[in-house]
Order: C-alpha cells, then sequence, then structure tokens
C-alpha cells in the first residue's frame, strides 16, 4: 500500500454520505487489507530480524513478568507472615494485658480488705485507748478536785476556829 492509495482511500472516506456507501468502502477496504502481503513488502532479511527480535522481546517480557511475579509472591509472603505475626503478637499481649489486670485487681481488692481489717482494728484500739485515757483523766481529775475540797475546807474550818479561838480570848 503505498502514500498514494492512503490518500486516495481518505478521500473517498470523506465522500461517504450514509451507511450503505459506508459498508461498501468498508468492505473494498477489507479486501484491499487481505490482498496486501508483509512478507512481498518487507525484504526477507528484514522480517528474519524483526522476528528474531520480537523473539528477543517476547523471551525478556516473559523473564521479567516471571521474576516480577516470583518478587510479588515473595512479597506477599512476607507481608501475609508480618500480618500473622503480627496478630498473634497483639492478641498474646491483649491477652496477657486482661491477665495482669484481673491479678492487679484481685490483689488491690485483697489489700484494701486487708487494710480495711486493719484500718477498723486500729480504730477500735484507738476508741479503747481514748475512753480508757478519758477514765483516767476523770478519775485524777476528779481525785484532784476531791483532795483540793478537802484541803479548802479543812482551812476554812480551821481558820475558822482559830478566830473563833482569838475572838474568845479577848
Amino acid at each position: 500500500m503505498s502514500q498514494l492509495n492512503l490518500s486516495q482511500i481518505r478521500e473517498e472516506l470523506s465522500k461517504i454520505k450514509d451507511f450503505d456507501s459506508l459498508k461498501t468502502e468498508v468492505k473494498k477496504l477489507i479486501t484491499e487489507i487481505e490482498k496486501f502481503d508483509f512478507k512481498k513488502a518487507i525484504p526477507e532479511e528484514r522480517m528474519k530480524y524483526i522476528e528474531q527480535k520480537y523473539e528477543e522481546i517476547k523471551k525478556t517480557l516473559q523473564t521479567l513478568q516471571s521474576r516480577a511475579e516470583k518478587e510479588l509472591d515473595g512479597v506477599l509472603k512476607k507481608v501475609n507472615k508480618g500480618r500473622a505475626d503480627a496478630t498473634t503478637l497483639v492478641l498474646d499481649t491483649r491477652a496477657k494485658i486482661t491477665s495482669q489486670r484481673k491479678d492487679l485487681e484481685k490483689l488491690l481488692q485483697k489489700n484494701f480488705d486487708y487494710f480495711s481489717k486493719k484500718a477498723k482494728t486500729a480504730v477500735a484500739k484507738e476508741e479503747k485507748q481514748i475512753k480508757k485515757t478519758f477514765k483516767s483523766i476523770k478519775k485524777t481529775a476528779v481525785a484532784q478536785v476531791k483532795k483540793n475540797f478537802k484541803t479548802k475546807t479543812k482551812k476554812k474550818t480551821s481558820t475558822t476556829k482559830t478566830k473563833k479561838s482569838t475572838a474568845t480570848k479577848e
């Protein structure tokens, strides 16, 4: 197909105005394309070179594709393994955390119970001690008041007696 034939085809296609004429023109083009032989248009040496280069490119693409698939498979395996490891690590950590939390809650409850009992007994002991102290203070205060009262009443009675006796002597 020469440049002239292509330009003629373009001119004829631009003249087409309805669908039936388009169909006939397309059929003409198909018959012309079928008549065209690439082997005759391209020299045999050049065709062998093109086929050889085509095969080389095809092999190179196949090797590149296989390498890429192997690399992709390797990366996918690593990603899946990493995901699985991370998942198990997260699950193990979560399990450990929950068990430690339960242990801490038990320990805190046990210590709370222990210290609340200790506090109750300590408060009870302090109350007893305070009551004893108040009793002893009360006893000593009463005893001192009685003693002071007796000594004051004795002094008053003795001073009144001495005043009476001095008055009678005069």
